[in-house]
């Protein structure tokens, strides 16, 4: 338990992929007070590039924004509104695709239930690295291979054929949602999302995933799902 816990449960929520991060032991506790926590995402032996904050307070911002490395490219969350004129008066950063985000997190401990389609879903492995990246152009390929090699991506096939997937980031989101042209508007989406909550749930994890607010089609997707949208709003920096 962090000395922030009461600050979390506050709005357990808008913290879901903090609480998550410590409940599944996938970050490193690079900081952490009554007001404030810094964890950071290893990725290997490499030097960590993507963090997630808590700061309950500008100051607590102007605390842990200190302990950012910036002298390296970084990607950051940042859920509080009080923290954007502490980085706005102090550092160099971009908001990432420009746009605010909702928490979307699946509440219930019931399973969703799973569209009937005719198209099956089942994991996938590094073997599919070609198809995953023709589909999805615009991701880096070595980010594709990693999340595969993870072991967190689930494919929708028509027959042999991929057709979509989505899989897991590295601080634990939902992400990664792609359906090839072809196959949209199929039911694709939902029935990879549903299959991929029911894993979360199966493994005792809270599912939850980052939607900008601003996709109303995502949106009206993770709603019907029965996912719950955060208020407030957070975001994602990276420096200039």
């Amino acid at each position: 338990m962090l000395p922030c816990q009461a600050v979390l449960e506050r709005n357990p929520l808008l913290y879901v992929d903090i609480i998550e991060a410590l409940r599944r032991d996938i970050c490193q506790v690079l900081y952490t007070d009554e007001a404030a926590c810094l964890l950071g995402f290893p990725h290997g032996d490499k030097p960590i590039t993507e963090f997630t904050t808590l700061c309950a307070d500008p100051a607590a911002a102007e605390r842990v924004f200190a302990k950012l490395p910036w002298d390296r490219d970084i990607l950051f969350a940042v859920h509080e509104d009080h923290c954007l004129p502490v980085l706005r008066d102090t550092y160099h950063v971009q908001p990432f695709l420009g746009e605010a985000f909702y928490q979307m997190a699946y509440l219930q401990k019931e399973p969703v239930p799973v569209p009937e389609s005719p198209f099956s879903v089942r994991p996938l492995d590094v073997s599919y690295l070609s198809p995953v990246a023709e589909i999805h152009k615009d991701e880096d390929e070595g980010y594709l291979r990693d999340r595969l090699e993870s072991g967190v991506m689930l494919g929708a096939f028509d027959g042999d054929i991929l057709i979509g997937f989505i899989g897991v980031h590295g601080e634990g989101a939902m992400g990664l949602l792609q359906v090839h042209p072809d196959y949209r508007r199929r039911g694709v989406g939902k029935l990879l999302e549903a299959h991929q909550i029911n894993h979360h749930l199966a493994w005792g994890e809270t599912p939850y995933g980052s939607v900008l607010t601003a996709n109303t089609s995502s949106l009206a997707l993770q709603r019907s799902l029965g996912m719950t949208a955060s208020v407030p709003t957070f975001h994602w920096f990276f420096n200039e």
